[in-house]
């Protein structure tokens, strides 16, 4: 089966790029009216999928598909790091990579910072980063602010976005 098409997406779908918002335009097997707002939440990762002709599509994709005519060639990453957000400001083209950079600090992380960490053997504050497939030692420090600035500096460096490690 051949994946959606301009044309066919165009036909399924209203898109409002200021709210985000996507509606169905035709009726669907009892199921789907138009107006109706267009995609199922995935439970896990807050993303909405859409189904049509029998093959599922991530709804941000579709977006993409519906304002420039194609599919990304990669990933469309959601510069707020919020997946429901599907306003046209929020969404741009990006490889896995570039999409690495911009993610949200762990839940796991106890310094409040991406990439730094304290060193109980040391007693120190260490700073770390990975960039290109690489990890990169940016030191150990007594000073937590000294640690932090030294992140924050290799990611404007190695290209993250700005809003990488947001709560």
């Amino acid at each position: 089966m051949a994946d959606l098409t301009v044309e066919r997406a165009r036909e399924c779908f209203h898109y409002n790029p200021v709210t985000g918002l996507v509606v169905w335009k035709i009726r669907l097997a009892n199921k789907v009216r138009p107006g109706d707002r267009a995609g199922t939440p995935d439970g896990r990762q807050g993303r909405f999928f859409v189904g049509v002709d029998g093959k599922h599509y991530l709804l941000h994709r579709v977006i993409w598909l519906l304002v420039y005519g194609s599919f990304p060639a990669n990933t469309v990453d959601h510069i707020d790091g919020d997946p429901s957000n599907n306003k046209l400001t929020n969404l741009r083209a990006a490889t896995s990579s570039e999409q690495m950079k911009n993610l949200k600090r762990c839940r796991r992380n106890k310094s409040g910072c991406c990439g730094v960490s304290w060193d109980k053997v040391k007693g120190r504050w260490v700073s770390q980063i990975s960039s290109g497939g690489r990890a990169y030692n940016l030191g150990r420090y007594k000073e937590y602010f000294d640690a932090v600035c030294a992140r924050k500096a290799a990611e404007y460096k190695h290209g993250f976005h700005r809003n990488h490690g947001r709560v």
